[in-house]
């Protein structure tokens, strides 16, 4: 019974890696250069404007 337990398990493991292989490798790379092409600019900085960066920690105060 813990044998046949195992084999199913092995081979539902197998199948669902094999998924996961073949969905990541499939996409062509002309394909995934123009996603990577597509995405969105979220901030645009002129890097000569930057002159300075600050960073500074949090101060967590303990609740009463």
């Amino acid at each position: 019974m813990r044998i046949r337990g195992l084999l199913i398990a092995t081979v539902v493991f197998a199948a669902l890696a094999g998924i996961l292989y073949w969905s990541d490798h499939r996409k062509s790379s002309a394909e995934a250069a123009k996603q990577a092409a597509a995405s969105p600019q979220i901030l645009k900085l002129d890097e000569n404007s930057i002159t300075q960066i600050d960073l500074k920690k949090k101060m967590h105060r303990p609740s009463c």
